[in-house]
C-alpha cells in the first residue's frame, strides 16, 4: 500500500498485508507493507503488517496515528520513520522482525507508548538524529544485539518503560546524547484510560499545530 502527497483524513482500518513472493535487493520497495510519502492526518487501526520489506515505512509525514496494530516476520524493520515527525505510536506490538523493531532517523518529537517491541534480531529501538521523542510505557525485551541503540540525538525521554534485563543492559548512547530518563518501574494505572489520555493530548495536539 502507497499512499503519498495527501492531507485527506483516511483511516485505515482491520487490514492484514503481507508479501508472500521472495524478496531481494531488487524489490525492497515494492515489498513495503504500508508506505507513507508526504502525508498527513492518516490513522492505522488494527493491523497486521507481516513477511514485508518494512513493515511501515513513513517519509516525510506528520500527525499520523498508528494504533493497535502488529509488525512482525518482516525482513528488514518493523516500522522505519525517516524525516517524519510529531506522529504518534501507540500500543502497537512489534516482534521478531529480522532486522530491527523500530528505527526513527531525522525523525522529532514523536510518541511511541505502550508497546511490546521484543525479540527483533538486532535492535529494539535505534534512534539515528533523531531529538525530543517520547518513548513510554513499553516492554522492550529480548532484542538480539541492543534493546536500545540511541545515535546523535539528544532530548530523548523514556517514562515508565520496564524490560527484562537490568537497566543498563540492553541500552546504549552514543555521540553525546542527551538523555531524560525518568520512572523505572510498571505502572498500575487502567491502560485503556492512559491511552484514551494519550490519544485525547495527540488530538489537540494536531488541531492546534493545524
Amino acid at each position: 500500500m502507497f499512499i503519498s502527497n495527501s492531507n485527506k483524513t483516511l483511516q485505515i482500518k482491520n487490514c492484514t498485508i503481507l508479501h508472500k513472493n521472495e524478496i531481494s535487493s531488487d524489490n525492497v520497495m515494492s515489498a513495503i507493507g504500508i508506505y507513507f510519502q508526504n502525508c498527513t492526518n492518516i490513522q492505522v487501526t488494527d493491523c497486521t503488517l507481516t513477511q514485508n520489506s518494512y513493515g511501515m515505512l513513513l517519509l516525510n509525514s506528520t500527525n499520523i496515528l498508528i494504533e493497535e496494530s502488529t509488525f512482525n516476520n518482516n525482513k528488514m524493520t518493523g516500522i522505519y520513520s525517516n524525516h517524519s515527525s510529531k506522529n504518534l505510536f501507540l500500543n502497537n506490538n512489534i516482534k521478531q522482525n529480522n532486522n530491527t523493531g523500530f528505527i526513527l532517523e531525522f525523525s522529532d518529537s514523536n510518541t511511541i507508548s505502550v508497546h511490546n517491541i521484543s525479540e527483533n534480531y538486532f535492535y529494539g529501538i535505534h534512534l539515528k538524529n533523531s531529538n525530543e521523542n517520547r518513548i513510554q510505557d513499553s516492554y522492550i525485551q529480548d532484542n538480539g544485539k541492543r534493546n536500545v541503540f540511541t545515535q546523535n540525538s539528544v532530548g530523548t525521554q523514556y517514562s515508565g518503560n520496564t524490560r527484562m534485563e537490568q537497566w543498563i543492559e540492553g541500552f546504549l548512547v552514543e555521540l553525546g546524547a542527551v538523555v531524560f530518563v525518568t520512572a523505572y518501574v510498571i505502572y498500575k494505572h487502567s491502560k485503556d484510560e492512559k491511552r484514551y489520555k494519550i490519544k485525547k493530548e495527540f488530538k489537540k495536539f494536531i488541531e492546534n499545530d493545524n
